[in-house]
């Protein structure tokens, strides 16, 4: 797909195609139905990296040249033979693809092989339509990204590497509780600003200058919803600063700080196979 078909496609909330499926995009409506936690958990799976896995020594060593994607194949495998009721990865995301692509599971058939570490969607005739494997999950995960207007989980990085060493036990103490108050800070201010989908879906109906509310917003897919967003408050800060210009009040230090409109995702994936 060309990059204006796919921009367009988002901007029209439709359907992506995808090596033989498509892709819906989930609509407010679409998570009021299922739940905010139930659609969370079935975009996890493209949006976690391999660091956020619980995984044991033996599995560590297992996987350490293995993909995301093989990793989960191999956890599911292992985890079977120790716990058959643990919640398996594959099987979540058999869920997601259910969701994500609109499978009809009276009319399609969707199996996961663990011997080859794939899972396969096939008609009723048995014909396989689409096959998730180690070589397009990346591919397919980023369409899935694009779609919810999210981006891959950031790997917490730990502030207590490297400590620096005291002789004395109560400097020691003291620095040590800096670091623990500065990381408790920074999450405090990462939470701060994160803008969620609420923050959002709020931002947009009580806004005098749309014409949406909480009820015939349901319609608007995830992509539209944040386009919408992004578009309503640049043009009420370009609205601030014309007015600041024509009344003659306009100086640098009154400029609408816009650098947190860089946490809205709104863009198309660059320089990636989904773009033709």
């Amino acid at each position: 797909m060309d990059k204006s078909s796919l921009e367009y496609a988002l901007i029209r909330g439709l359907e992506i195609p995808y090596m033989g499926v498509k892709v819906k995009q989930p609509t407010i409506n679409d998570i009021d139905e299922i739940g905010l936690l139930r659609f969370s958990s079935y975009k996890s799976t493209f949006i976690i990296l391999k660091e956020h896995l619980q995984l044991t020594d033996e599995l560590i060593v297992i996987t350490k040249d293995k993909s995301f994607f093989e990793t989960l194949f191999i956890i599911d495998g292992y985890s079977n033979n120790v716990d058959s009721n643990t919640i398996l990865y594959t099987d979540m995301l058999i869920m997601s693809l259910i969701f994500f692509l609109g499978i009809d599971i009276n009319k399609n058939m969707i199996e996961k092989n663990m011997e080859n570490k794939c899972i396969s969607i096939a008609n009723t005739e048995g014909q396989n339509i689409f096959i998730l494997n180690n070589d397009n999950f990346e591919e397919f995960s980023e369409l899935i990204r694009l779609v919810c207007n999210c981006d891959k989980l950031e790997i917490d990085k730990d502030t207590n590497t490297n400590v620096v060493q005291y002789a004395d036990a109560d400097v020691q103490k003291i620095y040590e509780d800096l670091i623990k108050q500065h990381k408790k800070d920074e999450e405090e201010k990462k939470k701060a600003n994160d803008i969620t989908l609420s923050d959002v879906i709020g931002s947009i109906c009580i806004n005098e200058n749309t014409k949406y509310n909480y009820k015939n917003i349901e319609e608007l897919t995830i992509w539209q919803l944040f386009y919408q967003f992004t578009a309503m408050f640049t043009k009420e800060n370009i609205d601030i600063v014309k007015s600041q210009y024509v009344s003659g009040n306009y100086t640098f230090d009154k400029v609408p700080d816009l650098d947190w409109l860089k946490k809205v995702k709104v863009k198309l994936p660059k320089d990636n196979k989904l773009i033709k």
